[in-house]
Formats: structure tokens, sequence, C-alpha cells
């Protein structure tokens, strides 16, 4: 588990009735060449059933080739079905990122305990914890999982073995708890305007699951510098992203108020960086003009992307089916 893990969104073919086999291994190749060491592959889409998810999870492993560390997306709708996909997809992932249903209330930690070591009781993965205010946990403790709640779950389940420390965001009070805490796990800040500057003080070996694939190779590339010790070099890197860093905040723009992650955005942003694109089934936040110009504004400022291509062909996809 050393440097970046990325997301990677499904394809879809032309219809929105199946997956497509050749953007989603494109994509795959793409993320290996850009340098990262792994990729989510992300759940939280409308899939038919769960066998397209086992059929997208199986077409990824193909084209990675074992060069690419592959993290199941636990936030199907239930405890059941993600277990049960789970089981299904062992065979293609490293380990899995634990996440909770948007139906899910749990009135106690007790009950956020006995969730999550279901999960890691029934499935055969690692499992990397995930405190961040999307599961709207706050009523239970403000760092939205509490430290005690953390280390009972990181000592009862032997398959946990890294945390995922976005409770406090967009402060960093929960990752700076965790990182004290837990010298006996993995500890990931995945948000790059945090690690970057935090690695000329803190130890990192890992970063991740993030969306950062919309870089290119930039943030790879700025991590080896950072955990390399070349942290002049990192903090260049770091000041030059600024105008790609705020047209990313206005694509993921609403997310914090909804919950709701805007994906369509995101793939946008892959597009714009040479991956697949695509259609993509409703429903789905979307992604309009003034968004697109203002990332292409960021990414070509920093010198990177593939050159400007009407906006319409992203709806297309590079590899249509």
């Amino acid at each position: 588990m050393h440097g970046v893990d990325c997301v990677i969104m499904p394809s879809f073919t032309a219809d929105l009735h199946g997956l497509n086999k050749a953007g989603i291994q494109h994509d795959v190749r793409k993320i290996i060449e850009f340098g990262f060491g792994g990729a989510l592959l992300v759940a939280d889409f409308p899939f038919y059933s769960d066998e397209e998810y086992v059929q997208f999870a199986e077409w990824a492993h193909e084209a990675a080739e074992g060069k690419l560390r592959l993290v199941y997306h636990a936030s199907f709708n239930t405890l059941e079905q993600n277990i049960s996909i789970a089981q299904k997809v062992t065979p293609y992932f490293d380990y899995s990122l634990l996440c909770y249903p948007a139906n899910y209330y749990p009135t106690t930690e007790q009950q956020v305990y006995e969730y999550s070591k279901a999960f890691c009781d029934q499935t055969d993965m690692g499992v990397m914890l995930f405190p961040v205010p999307l599961w709207n946990f706050v009523r239970l403790h403000p760092a939205q999982m509490s430290m005690p709640l953390l280390r009972r779950l990181v000592d009862d389940c032997e398959t946990v073995f890294a945390i995922k420390a976005e409770g406090d965001l967009p402060g960093i009070g929960g990752l700076l708890n965790v990182y004290n805490l837990f010298k006996d796990v993995i500890v990931s800040c995945p948000i790059e305007s945090e690690i970057i500057p935090l690695m000329s003080v803190m130890e990192f070996q890992y970063s991740g699951t993030n969306y950062t694939a919309g870089y290119g190779d930039y943030i790879p590339k700025t991590f080896a510098a950072a955990r390399a010790g070349n942290h002049d070099e990192a903090m260049e890197r770091f000041w030059k992203l600024h105008p790609a860093r705020q047209a990313m905040g206005v694509l993921g723009n609403g997310t914090q108020f909804t919950g709701l992650i805007n994906r369509m955005s995101w793939k946008f942003a892959d597009w714009a960086m040479g991956l697949n694109g695509g259609p993509i089934r409703q429903p789905t936040a979307k992604v309009n003009d003034g968004m697109m110009a203002q990332w292409w504004r960021g990414i070509e400022a920093l010198g990177i992307g593939v050159p400007r291509q009407p906006n319409a062909d992203f709806f297309i996809g590079r590899h249509p089916a």
C-alpha cells in the first residue's frame, strides 16, 4: 500500500443498456499509464444488477494485468447486498472501502460497530474504514466515527488494515487525531490539497482512494516527490496546481449539501485527460457548459490534459459501443 489510489467510473453503451468493455479497459490502462498504484471501482452508479458490477470488476481486473490495485466500493443499498457482492468479486479486488447506505440511519455507535463488524466477518478482503461526513453520523460524534469506535473495529476485526480519515471535513482534526492514535494501521489522507503540505511534517506512505485522475499523472508525481523528501519540488507543484484545483472545486460544488457526488462532472474531467468519458445512466447530477468551460481553463493554465475538444464529444466517449 504505497502511492496513490484514484477512482474509475464505469463506462456504458450508447443505449445505456449495458457496460462498455472497451471504455472500461481503456480507463484502466490510462490510470496505469498515469502512475497510480490502484483505483476504486465506483459502485454508486445505477447498475441494473449485481452481476453488472461483477462484470465491471472482471473486465477491470483483466485489463490491469496485476499492475493496479483494485478496490471494492462497498456502497450498495444494504449490508446484505454489500456482503453478497463482495463475496462474488473477491477474486478481482485487493481490498474494500467500507461505506454506509443512504437509508442507513444508526442511532448509536454500537449499531455502526455491528454493521461494520458484520461486513468484515463475512467478507474475505482487507477493509479500509472510512469516517466521512457523507454518512451523516455527526449526531453520534463530531468526528463521524469516534476514536473509541475506530479502535474497537481495528482491534476486533482482523481484516481492518487502514483508515481513510476524513471525519472532520473540511477541517483536519479528524485526520490528525487518527494519525496520532493509530500507528498499527495505514492512515490515509486522500485529499491532495492537505496531504502534500502535511507530508513535510508527517509520514504518509499512501493516499487514497481519491478523485485525482482528473489531473492525469500530476498527483502521483507530486506525491512521489513529497514521499522522497523533495518537499520544495512537491510544494512548487502544489502551487502550480491551484487553477485546476479551483476548477475542481466547481465540479464538486454541492456535494457537502446533497451528500451526492457529481460523478458526471468527475467523468468529464477524466475525459479531458484522455479517459473514455461517455454517457451515464440516470439518475445523475449533471455537468453544464459553465462547469466544463471552467475545467478546461483550469487544466489549460496548468498545461495538462488533451487538446480541447467539443464538449458534445464527451457524451459519446472515446470508445463508443
